[in-house]
């Protein structure tokens, strides 16, 4: 009299996203499901390089595989939007959606940074921190106009082997963020 009509969906696929009816012919009754199908995955920070520029760190931000296509943000420690350059989107194999993006931080005592990947029809989001500490003497000593041309040329040098060993390392060792870690990059200069 009352039975159990019971749909399952085994090894779920992006093609079962949609409505589903349950019609009981005796009674002329029918029911409807929504089923929203989603995948969702933590996004990995790494460090891309130094902004010889604007003095800043490089840090490029993934996603993994996601559906529907989320939404890229990335964050300061006090929790405002970043500017970052376009967020890049891009489709594998299986139909899901990666998404990526890149920002350069500028020093700070507090740096703190955050991104975040937010989908919002399944109403689902992931973040990874990254800690980028004030870099002391050295930025203001290379960028300074009193200082004497070859000390700056040199001090240049300097960062720019300690940028390629950086990036070897990070090759390397695949300086990777994960959800809830923090990555301290941490820097020591001595200034004679």
């Amino acid at each position: 009299k009352h039975g159990d009509a019971s749909l399952r969906i085994s090894d779920v696929r992006l093609t079962d996203n949609g409505r589903y009816r349950c019609y009981v012919p005796k009674d002329q009754t029918e029911n409807y499901v929504y089923l929203l199908v989603g995948s969702v995955s933590s996004p990995e920070i790494r460090l891309a390089g130094l902004d010889e520029g604007s003095s800043g760190v490089m840090l490029d931000c993934s996603s993994g595989t996601w559906w529907p296509e989320p939404e890229l943000l990335w964050l300061d420690a006090e929790g405002h939007v970043l500017s970052a350059g376009p967020t890049e989107t891009t489709r594998g194999s299986d139909g899901l959606l990666a998404v990526s993006s890149r920002v350069t931080v500028q020093k700070s005592p507090n740096n703190t940074i955050t991104c975040r990947i937010h989908q919002k029809d399944l109403k689902q989001s992931r973040e990874t921190h990254v800690h980028v500490p004030a870099w002391q003497g050295v930025w203001a000593t290379v960028l300074s106009p009193q200082d004497d041309a070859g000390l700056r040329t040199e001090l240049k040098l300097v960062i720019v082997t300690v940028y390629k060993a950086l990036r070897t390392l990070s090759q390397q060792e695949s300086l990777v963020m994960r959800q809830k870690h923090v990555l301290q990059l941490s820097f020591i200069w001595t200034l004679c």
